[in-house]
């Protein structure tokens, strides 16, 4: 079994691997976008490359991204039913796990 815990990304999603490895974490969860917003940050193909490379030299992993509070997979609305665009950042990341926060549907379906 892997440790971990849910790291800050302030200053971008690098600074995950020093919070990480500072914290002595074997595994670790971000957010990726903004955590109770929906607009995606900027896509940055040298930086998710260069994450991959502090991860992989750090030994971590397995690596989970955190959805935005927004999404509701039980909700009758379209806008927060859908897969935030913070999937496809974890996948460009080569970050399998996406955690989806349980929970309810308050209006019938």
């Amino acid at each position: 079994m892997r440790i971990g815990a849910h790291v800050s990304v302030a200053g971008g999603l690098g600074n995950a691997v020093a919070n990480a490895v500072a914290v002595g974490c074997e595994s670790f969860q971000v957010f990726v976008s903004n955590a109770r917003g929906w607009a995606p940050p900027p896509l940055d193909p040298a930086a998710d490359e260069r994450f991959r490379a502090e991860v992989a030299a750090a030994g971590l992993g397995p690596l989970f991204v955190h959805a935005p509070y927004l999404v509701n997979f039980a909700s009758a609305s379209p806008a927060t039913a859908a897969t935030p665009a913070s999937t496809e950042r974890a996948i460009r990341a080569r970050m399998p796990m996406v955690i989806i926060r349980s929970t309810t549907c308050r209006t019938p379906m």
